[in-house]
């Protein structure tokens, strides 16, 4: 395990907004402590109490969006995972996205120890602690059934359109073809992802296509091999999105 990320923000009167849609290959843990708020996450929604941990896998599109100005507060928490713990991990994702842990002691005193410790020690022991404390969340939570939370459908056409694309995602070829497949006009389907993941359908497509091939490229396959594995018709074409994407060359993406 490797921590990427730690940072426990806090916005005095935040305006109604939204922070930026966004997936990645890494999961993430956010706990959100205060404020009026809806996690977005794919097709699901998910109203925000105080105390709700947030489990994101890799590579769901998903965002906040601040519902009325209010104090904000949250610890977020990403980290990318190849080590043998890693079932534990998924095991809890399968069984949870959102859950409160209000009633769970032990996991709310590991975030008061995140905390206490980013701000105490260097960057390099905070790390080195961080993981064995994420690694103790995700045994906690192994154990914790309690106070699961059931999403809220955004839309039912829009989940069939997602689910086309994901199981579709290499061979896909337009959006007529995702309109198609759930009996909408390509313009309605357009229209739908703007309102409700603030995304285009083509921007979703090619976004998760990079994180595909990041993914195998860090598998150890070669980027001239990833460009067509992952859905891309020329190799120029994919170097370009991936360069501009994630701000480096693919033969420059490291393992952990």
């Amino acid at each position: 395990m490797q921590i990427l990320n730690y940072n426990h923000s806090t916005i005095t009167n935040a305006e109604k907004t939204r922070f930026s849609l966004h997936s990645h290959n890494h999961y993430e843990i956010i706990l959100f402590l205060k404020g009026n708020a809806t996690h977005v996450v794919e097709d699901r929604k998910y109203k925000l109490s105080n105390n709700d941990l947030i489990i994101i896998r890799p590579p769901t599109y998903h965002f906040i969006q601040i519902d009325h100005k209010c104090d904000y507060e949250r610890v977020d928490i990403i980290f990318s995972e190849r080590a043998s713990k890693k079932h534990i991990i998924d095991q809890v994702v399968n069984q949870m996205e959102v859950v409160n842990i209000s009633s769970n002691p032990i996991a709310l005193d590991i975030f008061s120890k995140l905390t206490f410790y980013k701000q105490q020690l260097s960057e390099k022991a905070f790390s080195e602690v961080a993981v064995l404390l994420v690694r103790e969340l995700f045994y906690n939570l192994s154990l914790f059934k309690d106070n699961v939370k059931t999403p809220t459908a955004l839309s039912p056409t829009l989940s069939q359109a997602l689910n086309y694309i994901n199981e579709n995602l290499t061979t896909v070829k337009s959006i007529q073809e995702i309109a198609s497949s759930v009996f909408v006009t390509p313009s309605y389907l357009f229209r739908m992802f703007k309102d409700e993941l603030k995304t285009s359908p083509k921007q979703y497509i090619l976004e998760k296509r990079l994180l595909l091939a990041q993914n195998l490229i860090l598998m150890g396959k070669p980027a001239t091999s990833v460009c067509e594995q992952s859905g891309f018709n020329d190799y120029s074409t994919f170097y370009k999105n991936f360069v501009r994407y994630f701000g480096h060359k693919p033969s420059l993406e490291k393992t952990d």
